[in-house]
């Protein structure tokens, strides 16, 4: 899932509303009111040893085998490349293959895939031609052996070769089957090309939305939608900004296929319109998608979510825009940023990623103006369920992914399916460190986030307890299950609750007769198996963790 600061830049886009869910992350002072920012507890790691500077874009990927985990990481920048960690531990970086041959290369994104008994990755970015600006990509496996990686497909172009510009090269894969499928915009059309991993086979480009006079299209992103059982067909979703220069209006697209007509070149069917027509004139741009896979819930192949940053003269906001088991869900208010009603560019370049049984947004967020903060730029998200709406069971707190505050901390990706089963729990999330000219990365985990509390509505003191002193053990927790808490000095319990993770129902409260400051157990009661929230209300502010329930 990548990020671009060139599309960050770019000025904004059209069409009406379709039978999708559509979610509206609001962005506002007024709506912030009471709202706290919780920073993270878990300090990022550092991949070049402040060997990078000047980024602009990043994308992150990850795949497994089952037990062992690979992250791969890119950017651009004064060098552009890609690094890895292997386990969390064999870890690395080197400069993209195009770039040791010399070639001038921009805005990479990045995928992994565990195929035929190793694991690849897969990049794809543009090159400076003679003429034009072209997409190319390159593949190279991984050698545990080494901790090195060796060069399968060289840079090799994949654009139409028109002598358009070609930009936004986007890619995601199907990290069972190794089907890869990347996206570009070539003059104001899209396009996209399948690449089997297994095989080695790379296919002539599909046309994803043909540019008129009057009908543009730009920023593209790919979501795969992934079935590990192997049961029901793969679904390609492309996401892209339309504007309609006749009606001065701008729009996100949604366009679907199955990936057999897309490796057959075929044209993809008519487009869903995801975000009303606004006037061209307003701030609509940066579409960025992600798809789950099978099941958890009620999944639908063609669910996908989309988030979006969208301006009309009233301050930034984050959108999602959302496929849910076929139904349509009325907007609803997410995300709440504090910022000046009238200053654009505070939220900015969001990504989203399925993990667990929700979906995480993140962004970058401008601080500069309002010092609610560090007065300087963070990485903020949040969490939303599978319809794009608020995960309140959460809490209305933004959650900050940035440990290290001093500077510019941005450009963030993030990514937590991996191809081995239906229900991830661990992702990774990226960003660029200005300060430390390095590239970030942390996992985010859906059962502990790494991501966590301060109170007083935008204070940075950490009052609350870190989440490794709020937990449930044994893990998975079973019949006798116990809870772990501890209470800093002057602070007050008030609940401690138990909740259905899905739908943040309460199915437990806690006594809290005995809780005290220092160290507290508390008998979990019986539950049904499942997944569940545990949420610890004090004083100083809310907590919450989640816990698997086997009985």
């Amino acid at each position: 899932m990548k990020t671009s600061l060139l599309s960050y830049w770019s000025s904004a886009m059209r069409r009406g509303i379709s039978t999708l869910a559509v979610a509206t992350c609001i962005c506002s002072t007024n709506s912030a009111v009471g709202q706290a920012f919780r920073p993270a507890t878990v300090t990022e790691q550092y991949l070049t040893g402040s060997n990078t500077k000047l980024v602009h874009n990043t994308g992150c990927g990850q795949s497994s085998d089952g037990s062992d985990l690979m992250q791969v990481l890119t950017w651009d920048g004064a060098k552009p490349s890609f690094g890895w960690s292997f386990n969390g531990t064999s870890t690395g970086f080197q400069a993209l293959e195009a770039v040791a041959q010399g070639l001038t290369v921009t805005d990479p994104d990045i995928v992994s895939s565990f195929t035929n008994g190793k694991y690849f990755m897969v990049a794809v970015y543009l090159v400076q031609g003679t003429s034009a600006t072209q997409v190319e990509y390159e593949e190279q496996a991984y050698d545990p052996s080494t901790n090195s990686w060796v060069v399968v497909t060289p840079p090799t172009q994949i654009d139409n070769n028109l002598g358009l510009n070609c930009t936004s090269p986007n890619v995601d894969i199907d990290r069972i089957s190794g089907d890869a499928v990347m996206v570009f915009q070539e003059g104001s059309s899209i396009y996209a090309r399948a690449l089997n991993l297994t095989s080695s086979t790379l296919f002539n480009n599909a046309l994803v939305a043909s540019s008129t006079r009057t009908l543009l299209h730009r920023q593209p992103d790919v979501a795969i939608y992934e079935d590990p059982s192997g049961t029901f067909p793969i679904i390609v979703s492309v996401t892209y900004i339309t504007e309609n220069v006749g009606s001065g209006t701008l729009e996100v697209d949604l366009a679907q296929d199955k990936l057999p007509n897309v490796q057959a070149a075929s044209s993809f069917p008519t487009p869903l319109v995801t975000f009303n027509p606004v006037p061209s004139n307003r701030i609509l741009e940066f579409p960025r998608i992600a798809a789950p896979m099978f099941p958890p819930g009620n999944i639908s192949r063609y669910d996908c979510m989309t988030v979006v940053r969208y301006n009309s003269g009233s301050g930034d906001q984050i959108l999602t825009l959302t496929i849910a088991s076929g139904s349509l869900v009325l907007p609803h208010a997410v995300i709440n940023a504090p910022l000046t009603s009238s200053y654009s560019g505070a939220n900015a370049r969001p990504v989203v990623t399925y993990i667990g049984d929700g979906a995480f947004v993140a962004w970058q967020y401008d601080d500069t103006n309002f010092a609610k903060l560090h007065k300087n730029v963070d990485v903020l998200g949040f969490w939303v369920q599978l319809n794009g709406t608020r995960a309140t069971s959460f809490g209305n707190d933004l959650l900050v992914a940035n440990a290290h505050f001093a500077g510019f901390q941005g450009i963030p990706s993030i990514e937590a399916r991996n191809g081995t089963n239906a229900i991830g729990s661990t992702g990774v999330a990226m960003w660029f460190d200005e300060d430390k000219s390095d590239i970030a990365y942390k996992p985010i985990n859906w059962f502990s986030a790494n991501l966590r509390p301060a109170a007083n509505g935008g204070s940075i003191s950490q009052n609350l307890t870190p989440d490794k002193q709020l937990t449930v053990y044994p893990s998975p927790a079973v019949a006798g299950a116990h809870v772990a808490m501890r209470l800093t000095s002057g602070e007050t319990a008030q609940m401690l609750q138990v909740m259905e993770s899905r739908t943040g129902t309460v199915v437990a409260n806690l006594p809290l007769t005995d809780i005290k400051t220092g160290a507290n157990d508390v008998l979990l009661p019986t539950l049904p198996a499942g997944l569940y929230l545990l949420r610890l209300q004090t004083d100083h502010g809310s907590n919450v963790i989640r816990f698997n329930y086997q009985p």
